[in-house]
């Protein structure tokens, strides 16, 4: 097959796309900026260590595969830099505002608030009085900041203490 995918990122999560896109006769490019990841020594697809969030860097390199689509992970640099490769070799993807829109879990849980589609376990936004959040959950709780994803930043606290530690490691997200 003259089937070219490229595949952004080579974690035991992208295996299974990988094997299957492989076993139809698939062509396959995997970027991954960890060199031991856990596609990275297999002898059946063709590996780059190369770290896909610099969208040049990927840019050119889909310029000279050429593949027919762009298989990213779902976090919001695999999807951004998906989105906007789709303008530049021309596949279907989701537009940069709409990838950008998605991120925002805030703004998600808004929509579907409105829209009566969230049932959720309490939530509250942090802005600064740990008292209010003391006051209107209880223990154990667990904190995530809304732009992050992957688990990134999530933490669960059982006492004061932790959760003002939880607060510090979610902040780390903030694009504020």
């Amino acid at each position: 097959s003259n089937i070219r995918i490229m595949v952004l990122g080579g974690s035991f999560l992208q295996s299974t796309f990988i094997n299957k896109a492989v076993d139809l006769g698939f062509e396959l490019l995997v970027l991954d900026g960890n060199l031991d990841c856990f596609v990275s020594k297999w002898s059946n697809i063709e590996f780059l260590h190369a770290d896909f969030s610099k969208y040049e860097l990927v840019k050119s390199l889909a310029l000279d595969f050429k593949p027919l689509l762009v298989y990213a992970p779902c976090n919001e640099i695999g999807n951004l830099i998906a989105a906007k490769l789709s303008k530049t070799i021309v596949y279907s993807y989701n537009s940069v505002e709409v990838v950008q829109s998605s991120l925002d879990k805030s703004l998600q849980r808004k929509i579907a608030s409105k829209c009566d589609l969230l049932y959720s376990p309490k939530c509250l936004k942090y802005n600064g009085d740990l008292s209010e959040i003391q006051r209107a959950l209880s223990y154990p709780m667990i904190v995530k900041h809304s732009r992050s994803s992957a688990r990134r930043g999530v933490s669960s606290a059982k006492n004061l203490g932790e959760l003002q530690l939880a607060i510090k490691s979610a902040s780390r997200f903030s694009d504020k």
